[in-house]
């Protein structure tokens, strides 16, 4: 079924019925929004006014929309049941927003509909409502909800279809700047079709889902600026970026289980729906609701991160739905776990088994929750074995960077907008911090630098002593961040570059509050350089502790705030800059994420690029 301009016509007042009869806690904020006309601007100027449907941009217009037309859908099941046939089954009326669909076993003519839907809020168009023989739905198949169902050639033909459609977008993103192409690639090119893998099953489709996949790759690679395909390529990009990759998973591995979960959540959503009799007729084997047996095929065990892979305050929300399972990190910056602790893992499968143990004690067996877990643990369970694999093909100083690409600020460039000076990328830093997180080095296959004269090794770029590292810069840029934003606490004073003491010695920032007063120092070190020890904390505690000792004067008073150049804290840093998150605003707090994460990383991109060689 088809409806004119369903969402600007539909009547208001059945909008405000709806509201009172099925959420009558919405009434005074639909009322505020919806009791008067709203004005209208034509391209002439013109205004006119209008006073019936739901705004375009309404975060609560598709609701009151639903609420507006559910009486009339209930109305038409009713009329319709009376209007069956002896021992024929009872029709049933589906509606998503507009998107209404009737499945009957006798024909139901138009001008029946008409009847049915007299004084409904809403005009039935008559040229686009469609009749579907079901024979013919099995053997031509239909498009639905922006999928399809049908034979399995015929999805395939659809899928491709779609495939081409996301390729015209691919195409159109490369006449971008790199990092706007970046922001949409990752938060919605990426999952324009991520909705199929859930609804068209994978039977038959995985090549066309491998293809998305290389398609996506490739886009990838464009804006890396490189042609040479490499072998963690793929499994870097689609590792979730809490473990160091891009965070867009793979289509053609994730589509079994994305489909197996839909079909679960369907099930039970479908009970809900169906008379017993008609939901056991259903033509498959319907998917068994989520129970402790079912469970413990997938124990839900999550990541614990390296050392220093700190939490995310506010994720990105930049993944794909699949994706965002994956992505969702722990609240707090205080994550100091060591994943390589057999003990550890071991202690936590054992109190995470005893959590679902009293979860599953009280579960609705009407509920999707359990379902979503299972999923949540599978695709888990998919990058953690990736990262294994990923792992064993590192180097040691691959392996720091990945961990330093995992890390909070490590990460946040990736979604930054580049609404000021400050948070752009230009095409080049974007092509080079691809290919940092990609763990691909400018002068590969070199066993001493062609610049500096010493032992060339992977991030090598970040010690090299012939390269303009400009370690100032960055000194000084993260020190005015911090400041400005401590500064919008009203009951901060901050001073940069206070005065020392009697010999001489003063630290970069000077807090005081009416808590007391904190001094900070800030260093930003490498992790390449020949000093470094093997494990990246290792190297942060002891800066962390060689500042300490410096100022000792100053007891507690004094926080070293250490980081490395590509955004991974030390175990103190890491406290400290919990707290100051805390202290700060939402927008403030986001704001320093990612402008010392976008310093970072484009520093970093054009000591990377070899910017001040001669």
């Amino acid at each position: 079924m088809d409806f004119k301009n369903a969402f600007n016509s539909v009547s208001r007042a059945a909008v405000a019925h709806g509201i009172l009869s099925y959420a009558p806690e919405f009434y005074k904020a639909a009322r505020w929004a919806y009791n008067e006309p709203a004005a209208l601007v034509m391209y002439d100027g013109t205004v006119i006014t209008s006073s019936e449907g739901v705004r375009q941009g309404d975060p609560l217009g598709p609701l009151f929309f639903s609420l507006a037309i559910r009486t009339t859908l209930q109305q038409l099941q009713q009329q319709l049941q009376r209007s069956t046939g002896y021992n024929r089954p009872p029709p049933i009326v589906l509606a998503y927003l507009d998107d209404v669909y009737i499945i009957s076993g006798q024909q139901i003519t138009l001008q029946q509909l008409e009847g049915y839907l007299e004084d409904a809020p809403i005009a039935l168009n008559i040229d686009k409502t469609k009749t579907h023989p079901l024979s013919a739905i099995q053997t031509t198949g239909m498009k639905i909800l922006g999928s399809f169902i049908g034979p399995e050639p015929r999805k395939a033909e659809f899928l491709a279809t779609r495939i081409e459609e996301l390729q015209t977008v691919l195409d159109r993103l490369k006449d971008l700047p790199k990092q706007h192409a970046l922001l949409l690639l990752r938060a919605s090119t990426s999952t324009l079709l991520r909705h199929l893998p859930r609804t068209i099953g994978s039977q038959g489709l995985l090549a066309r889902f491998q293809d998305i996949d290389t398609r996506l790759l490739e886009t990838i690679k464009h804006l890396q600026g490189s042609e040479d395909r490499r072998p963690l390529d793929q499994d870097l990009v689609a590792l979730p970026t809490r473990l160091g990759g891009l965070g867009i998973p793979l289509y053609a591995e994730v589509a079994e289980l994305a489909f197996q979960n839909s079909q679960a959540i369907a099930d039970i959503t479908l009970q809900r729906i169906l008379p017993p009799k008609l939901f056991w007729r259903l033509p498959r084997a319907p998917s068994p609701a989520p129970s402790n047996t079912s469970m413990e095929g997938h124990p839900q065990t999550s990541y614990r991160p390296t050392q220093g892979q700190e939490g995310n305050l506010q994720e990105d929300g930049l993944e794909g739905d699949i994706d965002k399972a994956t992505e969702e990190d722990t609240q707090g910056l205080d994550e100091q776990t060591t994943l390589g602790s057999q003990e550890q893992e071991q202690v936590q499968e054992q109190e995470q088994d005893h959590s679902q143990d009293r979860e599953h004690q009280q579960l609705d067996p009407t509920s999707t929750g359990p379902a979503r877990t299972i999923y949540r643990a599978a695709i888990d369970k998919l990058n953690r074995a990736r990262l294994a694999r990923v792992q064993q093909k590192l180097s040691l100083q691959q392996e720091n960077v990945r961990i330093e690409n995992s890390a909070f600020l490590g990460r946040r460039w990736l979604s930054a907008m580049p609404t000021s000076q400050p948070l752009l990328l230009s095409d080049m830093d974007v092509a080079a911090a691809l290919s940092i997180r990609l763990l691909t080095s400018p002068e590969e296959g070199q066993d001493i630098c062609r610049h500096c004269d010493r032992a060339y090794t992977f991030a090598h770029e970040d010690a090299c002593r012939a390269r303009t590292r400009q370690t100032i810069v960055k000194h000084n840029k993260v020190c005015q961040a911090l400041t400005t934003a401590l500064q919008t606490d009203p009951q901060n004073k901050v001073t940069l570059e206070p005065q020392g003491d009697y010999r001489g010695i003063r630290t970069d920032i000077r807090i005081d509050n009416p808590k007391g007063t904190t001094y900070l120092d800030v260093s930003i070190i490498s992790l390449g350089k020949e000093t470094a020890r093997k494990d990246p904390n290792s190297t942060l505690s002891a800066a962390e502790r060689a500042k300490k000792l410096k100022y000792q004067t100053l007891g507690r008073a004094f926080k070293p705030f250490i980081l490395s150049q590509g955004g991974l804290l030390g175990k103190e840093t890491s406290q400290t800059y919990k707290e100051f998150q805390k202290s700060l605003g939402p927008s403030t707090s986001e704001w320093l994420d990612k402008y010392i994460s976008t310093t970072l990383v484009r520093l970093r991109a054009r000591n990377w690029l070899g910017y001040g060689i001669d």
